[in-house]
């Protein structure tokens, strides 16, 4: 498939590319995750990966923060932080200040899983890279910085801004 690149933007074609990178995304992400099983077996469900990588970010990330950063409710955040803590891969303590206050930790189990599914998959994605014409490569570099900036846009007003 061809893209057209517009220089001007039309309210039909900034929902014309929204919904292309939408479906891309959704594609990427299916195939990584399909290949991710076949090199290392189940992967962590998104928001669940997503908790584990947020409290290895930060260690010591109260229950609560860890529920605004991902935009997910407490209940949620508190349900996935108990099958991670059953898995073996989080730890969940009390605050010394305030023992109310729960606050997560990766554990040694829950960092080797996030590195080797980091590791596998940045091989795969680099594999295949590497597989592209260097125009296409150099495309993929050149908007790397653009998608950057959307993710932040797009984070930004996910928190209300």
């Amino acid at each position: 498939m061809y893209y057209v690149f517009r220089m001007t933007a039309t309210k039909e074609s900034l929902a014309q590319s929204a919904a292309d990178l939408s479906r891309l995304i959704r594609a990427l992400r299916r195939i990584l995750r399909m290949r991710l099983r076949q090199g290392l077996g189940q992967p962590l469900p998104g928001p669940a990966a997503e908790l584990l990588r947020l409290a290895a970010d930060q260690p010591g990330l109260r229950v609560g923060d860890a529920a605004k950063a991902l935009h997910i409710a407490p209940n949620t955040t508190s349900t996935l932080v108990r099958q991670l803590t059953a898995a073996g891969l989080l730890e969940r303590t009390a605050d010394e200040q305030d023992a109310r206050v729960a606050r997560l930790t990766v554990t040694a189990a829950g960092k080797e899983r996030l590195r080797s599914w980091r590791d596998h998959r940045a091989t795969l994605i680099a594999e295949a890279l590497g597989d592209l014409p260097a125009q296409d490569l150099a495309a993929i570099e050149a908007a790397l910085p653009a998608l950057d900036r959307l993710v932040h846009v797009l984070d930004d007003r996910g928190a209300g801004g």
